[in-house]
């Protein structure tokens, strides 16, 4: 009886450990999904390394252990859990879902790439697996594959204006932009309010040419978030590259209002109000816009309205930091020149003036064009001698190496601006009784 006894009450121990192993575990993972549901991950990660450390080991922990891990971006310890998880139970999908996001997580595309494949292939159902594989083929910038994939989604899904928008995005980006059209009409039919779509086809019809109804678009938009700075900012753009600037001003102005602060704004805004010549507001908003933008342009553009403001001294001191940071282009630093000069001309220090205008000689251009603004800055030096400094044998000098030129037939309106000039000076310095 002993012996029978004792044989009972192991075999008795051997069966009710296991159970009381698996309820303990039950235990343990449910108050670690607990953890996870209310981004404790802190608590999530003790109460996983606990269990381990007690043995108390499986694939479905390690699997919790992954994705807390990867929920504080510990990247590289989810993955050799994850990694445990799959030893031990390597058919589990929710397993190689979470390693898939783990490797795109470590920007191991490739091989996100072929998880999420394997698993979509078999269950187009798995949502997650299609998102994850159209974000991995956007990043690869393999459009037509997002494409695809996200029309599978939307067959399954296909109330969902998200899915739709994506395709019409995926066909911006793979350079058909007629062809995102009816994507982004069908996001409009399901959600009339996705403002993202509306914008979206402003923009295409923007490139078509069709103005009319790409402004539609974008009111639509404003009709739907009228306090919304990124669309009002969107129209001013419109109305910018379209040259009109009395329509872009105040839709910028609006968007200020209303809280948007990107630099770039004021930049246009004050060149806005220096095309339509108000030199004034034009100066307020590039000197806001040059805190951000220490670029040649910007400073040129600032230097420029010093000059029409007739305010030589600020503008020089624009310009010539324009010119301290300008790239070789060769129109710009002939343009750039030019007013570099004229703003010397009214503060009345003619030899640099000159000495600007000479600069432009030594500029490379492009074949002919070289000798059209070459031309152009001899006039100008010219005309510095003939009018400021009242030195007429100077002035004739420039004019003639105009008319000597050899390429004088290329520009003849040039020449014959010299000979007029050179003749009527001629006349002068005769009844002056100098020649």
């Amino acid at each position: 009886m002993k012996t029978g006894s004792g044989i009972f009450i192991i075999v008795f121990l051997l069966f009710l450990f296991p159970v009381k192993m698996f309820g303990q575990e039950d235990k343990i993972i449910e108050r670690i999904n607990l953890a996870l549901i209310a981004s404790d991950y802190k608590l999530a990660l003790y109460l996983c390394d606990s269990a381990i450390n007690n043995q108390n080991i499986s694939a479905e922990l390690f699997y919790k252990q992954s994705i807390a891990y990867r929920s504080v971006y510990h990247y590289k310890k989810a993955y050799k859990s994850i990694r445990d998880a799959l030893d031990l139970n390597p058919d589990n999908t929710n397993i190689r879902v979470e390693f898939g996001k783990v490797c795109y997580a470590l920007n191991m595309l490739n091989s996100a790439d072929s998880i999420f494949s394997d698993i979509f292939k078999f269950d187009t159902t798995n949502y997650i697996s299609g998102i994850y594989l159209t974000r991995i083929y956007k990043n690869k910038e393999e459009f037509d594959k997002a494409f695809r994939v996200y029309k599978t989604l939307s067959e399954m899904d296909s109330l969902n204006n998200y899915l739709f928008r994506q395709m019409g995005i995926c066909k911006i980006k793979d350079k058909k932009s007629k062809k995102a059209i009816p994507w982004f009409q069908r996001a409009i039919e399901i959600d009339s309010t996705d403002i993202k779509s509306y914008g979206y086809l402003s923009k295409i019809y923007q490139a078509l040419k069709e103005y009319d109804l790409a402004l539609s678009f974008l009111n639509k938009a404003i009709q739907i978030e009228p306090l919304n700075s990124d669309l009002y900012f969107d129209l001013g753009e419109f109305h910018y590259y379209r040259s009109h600037h009395f329509q872009a001003i105040p839709a910028y102005l609006t968007a200020i209002k209303l809280g948007y602060n990107d630099p770039w704004i004021f930049r246009s805004i004050g060149t806005s109000y220096y095309l339509i010549k108000d030199f004034q507001k034009a100066k307020k908003f590039l000197l806001i816009a040059i805190q951000e933008f220490k670029d040649p342009d910007t400073y040129h553009r600032l230097g420029k309205t010093f000059l029409e403001l007739n305010q030589p001294d600020s503008s020089s001191i624009y310009l010539e930091k324009s010119l301290s940071l300008l790239l070789h282009e060769p129109i710009t630093l002939f343009s750039l020149y030019s007013d570099l000069a004229q703003s010397y001309i009214k503060k009345q220090e003619y030899e640099k003036a000159i000495l600007r205008y000479e600069k432009i000689f030594n500029i490379e251009f492009k074949k002919y064009a070289g000798n059209y603004y070459k031309n152009q800055a001899i006039i100008k030096i010219a005309q510095i001698y003939e009018q400021n400094l009242n030195d007429k044998e100077k002035a004739i000098g420039y004019y003639m190496k105009i008319i000597n030129n050899k390429d004088k037939g290329n520009f003849s309106r040039q020449i014959e601006y010299a000979e007029d000039k050179v003749k009527r000076l001629r006349e002068e310095l005769f009844f002056e009784g100098k020649k």
